[in-house]
């Protein structure tokens, strides 16, 4: 994903072989050099589905089995609590939106789930909507 300053972000996936298991995370490129974050849990040696850019160019990225961190070009804050406690650590964000309204909305690997805030509340097909 290429945000509005230009960098590029690569998410990565861990390879299926043990002697690998050293691979995947996220890296930042601006145009000069890589960036790696093997300091940050879920951002090296883990699975990257989703790199996403929101409209207030803050970078959100889904750390599988840890959560959704939001980098705001200085910190990276991690949202990991649910309304769904089976997928507080058990879940992989693979994909990422934010509507007209500013809403954040996020597939999990185990369904639909809109941003709050704070946490991420699941969203059946009752809702809620709002």
């Amino acid at each position: 994903m290429e945000d509005k300053k230009g960098n590029m972000w690569f998410g990565c996936l861990t390879s299926d072989f043990p002697e690998n298991a050293k691979e995947g995370g996220v890296s930042r490129y601006d145009g000069k050099t890589f960036t790696n974050y093997p300091e940050i849990k879920g951002l090296a040696e883990n699975d990257i589905y989703t790199i996403y850019e929101d409209k207030a160019q803050n970078i959100w990225i889904g750390a599988t089995r840890v959560g959704a961190y939001r980098y705001d070009g200085k910190t990276f804050t991690l949202f990991k609590e649910t309304d769904r406690s089976d997928l507080t650590t058990n879940f992989g964000v693979q994909n990422i939106l934010e509507d007209s309204n500013g809403r954040l909305w996020f597939g999990f690997s185990g369904g639909l789930f809109r941003f709050n805030g704070t946490s991420f509340i699941n969203v059946t097909r009752s809702g809620p909507w709002e």
